[in-house]
């Protein structure tokens, strides 16, 4: 695990705009609340959308992220079945189908299928398996039975990447 520090934080910003009023590709997503987390959880695509584009996972509390997590969005046939793959610590990678709900041209909700389910089992076990993630502080210490990182599965389009 990489710890990063308050000053690289600062790198993401939501604009004011409305996601209506962002280049598709640069959409920031607002995840949904997770039982049991007082955590802001976002999501974007920092090169903007493509076929094989990295998206960022970030968990805020407050105005402070407290970690990052980085994996690929992978698509075949020009977009048109895509998924998102995540690092896991073993080496191994969480994969979950992927689909933009769509307004006309404008992303309304990012859907990373079975995510939060497959989140929460990935990272049960002896020794716990968590995500490849930055700290922005000490890393938690592992217990398999509620891990640090819970990623949802719906993500709401709510304004705008930089």
């Amino acid at each position: 695990m990489r710890i990063i520090t308050a000053s690289v934080l600062t790198l993401l910003v939501a604009a004011p705009a409305t996601a209506r009023e962002c280049d598709p590709d640069r959409t920031l997503y607002i995840g949904e609340t997770v039982e049991g987390r007082d955590l802001k959880t976002i999501a974007y695509f920092p090169e903007g959308r493509t076929p094989s584009a990295p998206v960022r996972f970030e968990g805020w509390q407050g105005k402070a992220m407290q970690w990052r997590v980085t994996g690929t969005l992978y698509c075949s046939n020009d977009i048109v079945i895509c998924g998102v793959s995540i690092p896991l610590s073993d080496g191994q990678s969480l994969e979950v189908d992927e689909t933009s709900v769509m307004e006309g041209d404008r992303p309304v909700y990012l859907v990373l299928s079975t995510l939060l389910q497959s989140s929460y089992t990935s990272q049960r076990g002896e020794p716990a398996t968590t995500f490849q993630a930055e700290w922005t502080g000490k890393a938690p210490v592992s217990d398999p039975n509620d891990p640090a990182i819970l990623l949802p599965s719906v993500w709401k389009a709510s304004g705008c990447a930089k």
